[in-house]
């Protein structure tokens, strides 16, 4: 049974209709024993209204999946979203904080570091 309803939650993680996949992130970015391959596949939605609850609440995701979509998406909400979270893992932050990548510096300096660790200068 527990198989059955993890195949049906991947399968509504990747439906083709953004209102699905927008009430499932809704409805489990809060819960911390929600499957892991879900959440990831949520979280790595094109869709803003998908992914970004996922990364601002979600605290089932981990540090090294944070870290990798904070490397690798590039959309400009991506780093509001996961600097927003409660709280912002020091390697976390210098991954948002990227300083080859300009409007992410501007980000940063707009919203305020304050609220984030110490990020050690290169």
């Amino acid at each position: 049974m527990r198989d059955t309803a993890l195949q049906a939650l991947e399968l509504l993680a990747v439906d083709h209709a953004l209102k699905v996949r927008e009430a499932l992130a809704s409805a489990i970015k809060d819960v911390a024993f929600a499957p892991h391959s879900v959440v990831t596949t949520l979280a790595r939605d094109i869709a803003q209204s998908v992914a970004e609850p996922i990364l601002r609440q979600c605290a089932r995701l981990d540090r090294d999946t944070l870290i990798a979509l904070a490397k690798t998406r590039r959309e400009q909400w991506i780093p509001k979203a996961l600097a927003m979270r409660a709280s912002v893992a020091p390697q976390l932050a210098s991954a948002i904080y990227e300083p080859a990548i300009p409007k992410r510096r501007a980000f940063f300096w707009k919203t305020g570091m304050r609220r984030f660790p110490k990020i050690p200068c290169p």
